[in-house]
């Protein structure tokens, strides 16, 4: 039989939504992989002289579920450009302005006597959170919803240094207020599309599309000022540019000579929505403060990405 132990799952960039040429595999570790085809049944009740139902019809099937995985700073493989980092922060959080968002393909290698190849195509990205505590890991947990799932006739291997992937750490992150340090103990930064699948009569969706890009950004401290319950009682908006630091190792995969492959996020215009304290162990305070990143009135994004090697 399958063994979960021996799955993986291989990560392709689509040409189009459901289509693709010339892939380039990326074989990156995912802690789950709920991605599943959803169906969608009718079941008639007419007037036929019994109390049982005596119909039922497939209508429609959409892959869709979550996907949870930490972030590598793996360098890329051949053909590509993107460490495995940035592959998936840029599906999740980039292009803000594209109508029809990035899609990929996504292999699921079963191992073991009795295991199977399915690929589901057209997954779109829903909903992302990025996330990292003290003492932690970063982790990106994915939301997604797709065009088509069936069995794939291709053959994949697992390479060999699996064993030489490091995720990013809590500890190797930093965190800026309008150019001043600002020491965090955890972060949540989100993006939701609402995407909406529309199958127009057929099985399998033919658009899939959502709303606007909304992002926030949760941070937490332990409070030692009241700063921001002041800016929270204002009756105007208070608004700040702020900077997100991650770094990973990469442990040379992928050839580099420096260490770390390193994510600066620029939030080009933060919108205080709540500040609010929490309690923790020992009576210890936390102030838990939230924004909404906005578009700055220029062609600049709500959040700018640079990535490089350091």
């Amino acid at each position: 039989m399958a063994n979960t132990n021996q799955s993986f799952v291989v990560f392709q960039t689509e040409s189009s939504w459901g289509s693709i040429s010339s892939p380039v595999a990326y074989y990156i570790p995912v802690e789950d992989y709920g991605v599943k085809l959803n169906i969608e049944s009718r079941q008639a009740k007419p007037s036929c002289g019994v109390r049982q139902l005596k119909f039922n019809e497939r209508v429609r099937g959409v892959p869709q579920g979550g996907i949870k995985t930490g972030l590598f700073g793996q360098l890329p493989p051949s053909g590509s450009t993107d460490s495995f980092a940035k592959y998936l922060i840029d599906w999740c959080f980039g292009t803000p302005e594209v109508e029809d968002r990035p899609s990929k393909r996504i292999i699921l290698v079963e191992q073991g006597t009795g295991g199977s190849l399915r690929h589901h195509s057209g997954l779109r990205v829903s909903q992302a959170t990025l996330s990292g505590s003290e003492g932690g890991l970063i982790e990106l947990s994915i939301d997604v919803v797709g065009k088509t799932e069936s069995a794939s006739i291709f053959s994949y291997t697992l390479p060999d240094d699996r064993g030489e992937l490091s995720e990013f750490l809590f500890a190797n992150t930093t965190f800026s207020v309008a150019g001043a340090n600002f020491p965090i103990s955890e972060f949540q930064w989100q993006v939701s599309y609402g995407l909406r699948p529309r199958s127009s009569g057929g099985f399998s969706p033919t658009v899939l599309r959502g709303g606007q890009g909304l992002q926030t950004l949760t941070i937490k401290q332990p409070k030692n000022f009241n700063t921001y319950e002041a800016f929270h009682r204002l009756t105007t908006t208070t608004e700040k540019v702020a900077v997100l630091t991650l770094q990973g190792l990469h442990s040379g995969i992928g050839g580099a000579a420096n260490d770390y492959t390193k994510l600066t996020a620029t939030f080009n215009k933060l919108s205080m929505l709540t500040a609010d304290d929490e309690l923790v162990k020992d009576g210890e305070i936390e102030n838990a403060i939230s924004f909404q990143a906005l578009k700055p009135n220029s062609a600049t994004a709500a959040v700018t990405m640079v990535w490089s090697t350091v």
